[in-house]
């Protein structure tokens, strides 16, 4: 297997250099751009731990229980979200670890 006769002359591989150097900078954009994704991914998964914490902390100081015996709606409701929330927390979580892991991000 042979390299094109039309681009082994010197303004062939001044366009190759040029492509080389777009390709560079386009890695290293690629690169900045998932670390300023994997430090946003910190701070929302910090922001979603202090919200669990803080529902968590309100529905254990509250009653759960109403006139009646049963447990509210709010508090199902509240509980529901709070469960989901866990969830997303979890695979980001994850997510992050396993990015870490296999050394994607230099941060």
């Amino acid at each position: 297997m042979s390299f094109g006769s039309d681009l082994q002359g010197w303004q062939s591989h001044e366009a190759l250099l040029g492509v080389q150097d777009y390709e560079i900078n386009l890695l290293e954009n690629v690169r900045k751009c998932m670390i300023h994704r994997a430090k946003c991914d910190r701070e929302y998964i910090a922001a979603l731990s202090s919200a669990i914490g803080t529902i968590t902390q309100k529905l254990a100081n509250s009653n759960y229980d109403t006139p009646t015996g049963q447990a509210s709606f709010i508090h199902k409701y509240a509980n529901g979200i709070l469960m989901v929330t866990v969830r997303i927390v979890i695979r980001l979580l994850y997510g992050c670890r396993i990015c870490r892991d296999h050394a994607i991000l230099a941060c």
